[in-house]
């Protein structure tokens, strides 16, 4: 059905733009071992979950344009993972969403790939480049360290 991982994502994000269930479910391998956390969410694992999520985010009908940057993939024989930032406008009017960072997550059976993961979250309003820098010590004025 999806010989590529690029046509599975591809397909995946065509499903979420048209608000097409039935689309959006034959992306996902039939397991129940299949997981999903949408940005705010917690994690849904198995199909009849991750189903009624995309409903509820599918109502109300909203047509969703993406602009995906590929930020990394590691991929391997039947496993492909794909890190993306996902830039959606809302069709027909001039609102676009944060960022949303989005792991997806690939797995091939037989000659076809589907997705076993989706997790989203939000990025950062500001950045902050002092976020990942060594954090300084204080002390008070007698030297001492808090």
């Amino acid at each position: 059905m999806f010989s590529t991982v690029k046509n599975t994502e591809n397909h995946f994000y065509d499903a979420f733009s048209n608000c097409d269930l039935e689309k959006m479910m034959s992306v996902w391998l039939d397991s129940n071992e299949i997981s999903c956390i949408h940005p705010g969410s917690s994690a849904l694992v198995g199909k009849s979950q991750i189903t009624l999520s995309w409903q509820q985010i599918f109502k109300p009908r909203a047509k969703r344009i993406f602009n995906l940057e590929t930020i990394n993939q590691i991929s391997a024989k039947d496993f492909c993972l794909r890190l993306v930032q996902e830039n959606i406008y809302l069709e027909g009017r001039n609102f676009a969403a944060p960022p949303i960072y989005a792991t997806n997550i690939y797995r091939k059976i037989d000659c076809s790939w589907f997705m076993i993961s989706h997790h989203a979250s939000e990025s950062p309003m500001k950045s902050d480049a002092d976020f990942f820098s060594p954090r300084k010590e204080i002390t008070n004025q007698s030297g001492n360290l808090h």
